[in-house]
């Protein structure tokens, strides 16, 4: 890499972000390095406090965004181009496969036969009372899964994420990051 590329590089990164999230990053590596268990019960503290009080609250957002994505579909604004170009660059057909194949490609081919074992040998905690690997376990667990690959995932994806970020980076010219899915809110 000669000396100029390197110095474009340098220029492009927010050290502030990259320090802050680097730095913690590292933090919790070498806690897990010296103490696994600890992290281990730290992590699975959070996942049981957050599934607790906060789950389903996140089954409601996970359903109201597939709602706010058919909306957005079959509302004038599901006619707004992206990029500001007169005809689209691909056809709705390849558009959609890349979208689809991207999504099963990029988990769904390993987790959507992983993640129903794993919850029927690890059952959910808002699922308490029902016992791991018995037949009373495979309703809980594919109910988990289907929230974590069904419908209200992909709207999850696609209806707030995407169109969000693609909305702001080709029509307003802002950057690919993610707080630019904060644009409607707090505005550039």
């Amino acid at each position: 890499m000669s000396n100029n590329s390197w110095q474009d590089v340098k220029e492009r990164i927010d050290w502030t972000v990259l320090t802050i999230s680097g730095g913690l990053l590292t933090v919790f590596v070498l806690v897990a390095f010296i103490n696994v268990d600890a992290v281990a019960q730290f992590v699975s503290s959070g996942f049981n406090f957050s599934v607790n009080y906060f789950g389903a609250y996140w089954q409601i957002l996970l359903l109201a965004t597939f709602f706010v994505g058919v909306f957005l579909a079959f509302s004038k604004y599901g006619k707004v181009k992206l990029g500001n170009r007169d005809t689209p660059e691909m056809s709705v057909f390849k558009w959609t496969s890349i979208i689809v194949v991207s999504g099963l490609g990029a988990g769904g081919v390993f987790w959507a036969a992983a993640e129903p074992m794993y919850y029927f040998m690890e059952v959910p905690p808002m699922y308490s009372g029902i016992e791991a690997e018995t037949a009373d376990a495979i309703a809980p667990a594919l109910a988990q899964s289907y929230m974590s690959w069904g419908f209200t995932a992909w709207a999850l994806y696609g209806a707030v994420s995407a169109l969000i970020i693609m909305y702001a980076h080709y029509n307003k010219g802002m950057s690919l990051k993610p707080r630019t899915m904060l644009y409607p809110i707090f505005g550039s």
